[in-house]
């Protein structure tokens, strides 16, 4: 955790956030390459899909299940979204918000 009394400098800290979302982005490339091979190997069948290492465990997904959806059950669809934005637009709908948090950007390269 960050001493906000270390940085009480706002460029310092606006440096720091910058410098470790970096190093995080980086990080997560490097790991979700490592992840690529890990799934290759439980693909070619040199690993089981569930194990433990230095107890960590392991488990492996075939990934999120989805679906595509029938002509009729998309016009219902819509019309619950057309239904949910008139609640909002005539103020039948509450409003409430979940806790705050910030987005940040690093410019196109």
């Amino acid at each position: 955790m960050v001493d906000i009394h270390q940085t009480s400098n706002p460029d310092q800290l606006l440096a720091q956030i910058i410098n470790l979302k970096a190093d995080i982005a980086h990080r997560q490339e490097s790991l979700t390459e490592l992840l690529d091979s890990l799934n290759d190997l439980v693909t070619l069948g040199h690993i089981n899909p569930t194990f433990s290492y230095e107890d960590h465990s392991f488990t492996w997904s075939a990934g999120k299940r989805t679906f595509t959806y029938p002509p009729d059950v998309l016009a219902i669809k819509e019309l619950l979204k057309t239904a949910e934005k008139k609640a909002v637009a005539d103020g039948t709908a509450a409003e409430k918000f979940g806790a705050p948090y910030w987005t940040i950007k690093a410019p196109k390269s």
